[in-house]
């Protein structure tokens, strides 16, 4: 393999002849396998971090990574595919590259690469198989589109992968995909009733497929009894018009309520409101069991993102607030004042200043929205500004806002 073409580059030649020496290591297996890989890979991250590189480097050196991505053998492309799936600005082509490999390469990009375009992800469902999916399905972020796309895959363990997944919103669509295969796949069944995105009528589709364990799930998780649960279902049937099925109408829950002329303040379809969710968390402070609970989990070490986003996905906000109010040591009153902010600077701050990433504060922001307004979704404004509020933020100078409590006013600046 030609490395010269970049041995004398200003930024990057030191850096291609060390990649040079590692791997002709690698190849003769001085250090060891997994060492000599471990070795390329942080090279080529090195790389692919670099500052300052031109377009014209940066051509090269896609062109000498892919070289070396054809003639590795498994395990390397792996270790490389492992480092280049979460640096942000990696190569376009690269990452698509590897990802079109077998699933032992690809699992990392799939799942993490921002890279991949949907574009991308479209031409991988249609050309690989479940393994494939099943990472795709793991994203932290997916279209609707790309969720509708892994729907109609009609496979189980992408189905099952993307109910556990609760960084994403699942569509109506695609819980009525999911649906369908639950009433022959009772386990799908309960990954349902875990999502509280999904409208009652989709449970309530698969109440008469399901057996009696499950069944009293549903009863307790929408305080139906059994008599209740039945005239639900001959409702649902009286609803369905030219044979259409309940379970694959093509519009999820949130674009039928921002389509329709009903009320932006009704809690139908297991959706809260802006008035429910205001009122709820209108009065807020240290002594309240939620507080008390998040301190808890603070003291045990599980309070985390996953843990706070879990709180989040279920509308528990009360429960959200505390947790971040411990989280960043302010006080909850503070914390929900923050979350109404309509372009979410304060929120911002406080993510930056505690290192959360830009994904897991854009999922704080779109699933705080009722706390904000009557709107069901976050219009693409709002979103763009929100993104670009974050990364606007000095770190430095959001450590500083924390540490004097914000009692400047930043945060509603």
């Amino acid at each position: 393999m030609d490395f010269s073409p970049l041995e004398k580059s200003e930024n990057l030649g030191h850096l291609m002849v060390k990649l040079h020496d590692v791997y002709n290591e690698y190849k003769k297996d001085i250090f060891g396998t997994v060492f000599s890989q471990n070795r390329i890979s942080d090279v080529v991250e090195e790389i692919l971090t670099e500052d300052n590189v031109t377009e014209e480097e940066q051509a090269l050196v896609t062109e000498i990574l892919l070289a070396l991505i054809k003639e590795a053998e498994t395990k390397l492309k792996a270790a490389i595919a492992d480092r280049i799936s979460v640096i942000d600005d990696a190569p376009h082509q690269l990452s698509f590259e590897l990802a079109k490999n077998d699933i032992d390469v690809a699992r990392a990009i799939l799942e993490n690469s921002v890279t991949l375009t949907d574009d991308d992800l479209i031409y991988l469902i249609n050309t690989k198989n479940s393994e494939h999916w099943q990472s795709i399905a793991r994203r932290r972020s997916l279209e609707d589109a790309i969720i509708n796309k892994l729907a109609d895959t009609n496979d189980t363990l992408t189905y099952n992968s993307l109910l556990k997944n609760f960084s994403i919103r699942l569509t109506h669509y695609c819980g009525g995909k999911i649906a369908e295969k639950a009433k022959k796949e009772p386990f799908l069944a309960s990954g349902l009733l875990s999502r509280d995105e999904l409208s009652k009528s989709i449970i309530i589709d698969i109440y008469q497929h399901v057996g009696d364990a499950i069944q009293q799930q549903i009863q307790k998780k929408y305080n139906y009894t059994s008599e209740e649960l039945k005239k639900a279902i001959q409702d649902i049937s009286h609803e369905l018009s030219d044979g259409e099925a309940l379970t694959t109408r093509q519009f999820d829950a949130y674009e039928q309520t921002a389509q329709s002329g009903n009320d932006p303040e009704a809690s139908d379809n297991g959706i809260i409101s802006h008035k429910e969710a205001f009122l709820d968390t209108e009065r807020i402070t240290k002594q309240d069991e939620e507080y008390q609970t998040a301190l808890k989990y603070k003291n045990s070490g599980e309070l985390d993102i996953a843990l706070m986003m879990r709180h989040l996905r279920r509308k528990q906000f009360r429960s959200f607030i505390c947790q971040l109010a411990v989280l960043s040591d302010l006080d909850p009153g503070l914390i929900k004042d923050i979350l109404r902010q309509p372009f979410g600077k304060g929120l911002a701050i406080i993510c930056v200043a505690l290192d959360i990433s830009k994904a897991d504060y854009m999922n704080f922001f779109l699933l705080t929205q009722p706390l904000r307004g009557s709107s069901r979704i976050v219009s693409d404004a709002n979103i763009s500004k929100a993104m670009s509020t974050y990364s606007r933020i000095d770190p430095r100078q959001a450590a500083k806002i924390m540490e004097n409590k914000f009692n400047s006013g930043e945060h509603i600046r």
